[in-house]
C-alpha cells in the first residue's frame, strides 16, 4: 500500500511499526494468543 506511519515531528516511522507489528505477531503465535487490548497513552 501507499500508506505511512509518522511521529508528532512528522518523521516516517513505516519501516518501524510494520516491524513491530511483524515481532508482536509472531510472540502472538508463540503464546497462541488470540486476542488482546492494546493501551496507548497519547
Amino acid at each position: 500500500g501507499r500508506s505511512r506511519v509518522k511521529n508528532k515531528i512528522g518523521r516516517d516511522v513505516t519501516r518501524q511499526f510494520i516491524r513491530g507489528a511483524k515481532e508482536a505477531l509472531k510472540i502472538a503465535k508463540q503464546y497462541n494468543i488470540k486476542e488482546f487490548i492494546a493501551h496507548c497513552s497519547i
